[in-house]
């Protein structure tokens, strides 16, 4: 898919979680395309309407994004702090399809979004066994805490309350120096001082 598709989608979903019932014309002129382009782009695919054709689009790309951080943390982790910051620059970079998904998609249709689930409470337990993540809190309570900052972040960048340049940076911190083993922290805080 060429990046002016991908760019295009991100409008669409954007649009879509902003204003479910938009129209087609809606949607191209929030896309800032012609509803002509709309129609030649989506909806030439078989039975498909141009609208049923571009959440099939969406959902595909979001089922990608979910299967690349499911391959990310299955693999194994040398270094807990880059993947994690892999992890959020994944779900900065497609930050509209995610939401798209969480928000549009009705709930029995989200079995991506219980594989995410999965992969992510596998990856914080296997930090948790190595020692990198604190053990006093419950798997499923870090994982949590790592959805809804993602998720409320995402928020607050779009409503304008935080810079788009800090927020990534923000949810690293935040998480990894809140979820970090308590024994590690100050190890880790020395060594960056000495960086």
């Amino acid at each position: 898919m060429s990046d002016s598709r991908d760019q295009i989608l991100d409008s669409l979903a954007f649009a879509l979680v902003n204003s479910p019932r938009a129209t087609l014309k809606d949607l191209a002129e929030a896309v800032g395309i012609s509803k002509a382009t709309l129609h030649r782009m989506f909806g030439v695919s078989g039975d498909l309407t141009v609208r049923e054709d571009i959440e099939a689009c969406l959902v595909a790309r979001a089922q990608g994004v979910v299967a690349d951080l499911t391959t990310l943390v299955d693999q194994p982790i040398g270094d807990y702090r880059q993947t994690l910051q892999t992890m959020i620059r994944l779900h900065f970079e497609n930050k509209e399809v995610l939401r798209y998904i969480v928000v549009c998609l009705p709930f029995e249709e989200l079995a991506m979004m219980l594989m995410y689930q999965q992969a992510l409470d596998r990856f914080i337990l296997r930090g948790q066994q190595a020692g990198i993540f604190r053990i006093d809190l419950a798997m499923p309570v870090l994982s949590e805490f790592f959805g809804a900052l993602i998720g409320s972040m995402i928020d607050a960048e779009r409503r304008g309350r935080v810079a788009p340049a800090q927020v990534a940076d923000a949810v690293e911190q935040f998480f990894y120096y809140g979820a970090l083993n308590p024994g590690l922290r100050s190890q880790q805080l020395d060594q960056e001082k000495l960086s």
